[in-house]
């Protein structure tokens, strides 16, 4: 397998808690980018309560696939989601992300992800597949 490069175009918690997706997705179309993107940010709030909008980072569709993780709800602060490597062979996209929790925490629910570009030259036309690790600190 070949490891490929990506650039990270949001990585935190996702504005949508109740329903927002959970697990691993190939974005490759402006349409589905746009619907993913205004789930992760939509319901952040600046710190005067007043509704925060994150604009779309720039993405080129024709040359770029987007890859997210997304861990679903979690019970407490401090979890994260990282992806660490995305790796390509003829079939099969592989993305290998790493869940971090905390050994505490504030009650609060989250619901951590991570959002990468990656060329779409590079993306297999098979399975896109997720190896979590989770590491508590």
């Amino acid at each position: 397998m070949s490891a490929l490069q990506f650039r990270t175009l949001f990585r935190g918690s996702s504005g949508q808690i109740d329903d927002g997706p959970q697990g691993v997705f190939l974005i490759r179309d402006a349409a589905t980018f746009t619907a993913y993107w205004r789930i992760l940010t939509s319901g952040h709030c600046t710190a005067a309560g007043e509704p925060l909008l994150i604009p779309e980072p720039a993405v080129d569709l024709s040359t770029e696939a987007v890859v997210l993780v997304a861990i679903g709800r979690r019970p407490t602060t401090g979890c994260a989601v990282g992806i660490d490597r995305v790796l390509v062979d003829t079939d099969t996209l592989l993305v290998e992300a790493t869940e971090t929790a905390p050994d505490g925490g504030f009650d609060m629910e989250v619901a951590p992800a991570h959002l990468v570009a990656i060329r779409s030259q590079d993306v297999a036309t098979g399975a896109v597949v997720l190896r979590l690790s989770v590491v508590t600190q």
